[in-house]
């Protein structure tokens, strides 16, 4: 709940509007409150300034403006549950009410833009939006799934579970809302956090059934991956034509595609090498070289 008794003029039409059933009135482009709250219209043509704390980025709308606050300075590292818009300094009770009161500033209620595939719908809370995208394009019962977000970096790449493409897509929306009461780590799914909260208890409730085997796994994602060792199933096949190598889990299979595609992108974090690499294991090795020839310098200097 926001600690002010004061609200922007667009908040209380809102309000008033919700109470009535009346269509509330559109912000103009830019307004002024009594708080000196600069409020923003979504269908403005005016350049838009993030002023969040010393931020001034600039964005076209405010479809590219709310990513940005949510991935910057919402998110659960920086959040302090105070308002830092230019000279605001309201504090709440949680992330929710901030996105609450965030929207004086915006001048627009339904914040949560959904940029897929040319949807323009929009809503004012990450659950309205997530129940959207699950519902209109998402889907379930399907063997492949992939993301159609503007700009998204991974379309064509396909996601062979619906849990993974909907953590996917929080890249895009920001929403994270299940926090581990342990290490404080946010998560877009209840069922993600439950799993991830198994590692601090040391939980494995997945047993394997088979005669003689006592593995036990955290999730039941595990558990099905390790049964193939036992039955030999691979049901990941490679697409390419002539090669026919197959794989007990997703996760080999897009290893193995960039034997045919070339793609090598995990990169070598010391300047200036930037040599780049098709896994992650590679890149670890490969920095290992880097330590041994800073090693050596030293001893020479020495």
């Amino acid at each position: 709940m926001v600690t002010t008794e004061s609200v922007s003029t667009s908040a209380e039409d809102t309000q008033v509007a919700a109470q009535t059933g009346q269509k509330r009135k559109e912000p103009p482009s830019s307004t002024s409150s009594p708080n000196n709250e600069t409020s923003i219209s979504t269908t403005t043509t005016t350049t838009l300034v993030c002023k969040w704390a010393a931020c001034s980025a600039t964005f076209n709308t405010l479809d590219d403006l709310t990513p940005h606050l949510f991935k910057n300075h919402l998110n659960s590292r920086a959040i302090d549950f105070h308002c830092h818009w230019e000279s605001c300094t309201v504090a709440v009770d949680g992330s929710d009410a901030l996105l609450s009161h965030l929207t004086n500033h915006l001048g627009e209620r339904r914040i949560h833009g959904c940029r897929w595939n040319r949807c323009t719908q929009r809503f004012e809370t990450f659950d309205e939006l997530t129940g959207h995208l699950s519902e209109e394009h998402v889907g379930a019962g399907r063997s492949e799934y992939s993301c159609e977000w503007e700009d998204c970096d991974r379309q064509g790449k396909v996601f062979t579970q619906r849990q993974k493409v909907m953590r996917h897509i929080q890249t895009h929306t920001g929403d994270k809302p299940y926090q581990c009461t342990v290490c404080k780590k946010r998560f877009s799914e209840a069922n993600i956090m439950t799993q991830h909260m198994r590692t601090h208890t040391g939980e494995k409730p997945y047993k394997c059934p088979e005669t003689g085997c006592s593995r036990e796994f955290s999730i039941s994602g595990a558990l099905t991956i390790h049964r193939r060792v036992h039955s030999g199933e691979k049901p990941f096949a490679c697409k390419y034509q002539g090669c026919e190598k197959k794989f007990a889990e997703s996760s080999n299979l897009t290893k193995h595609t960039r034997v045919h595609t070339g793609e090598r992108p995990f990169r070598c974090t010391i300047t200036p090498c930037g040599k780049s690499f098709s896994r992650p294991d590679q890149v670890s090795r490969h920095l290992k070289t880097h330590d041994k020839k800073q090693k050596k310098t030293h001893e020479e200097i020495d």
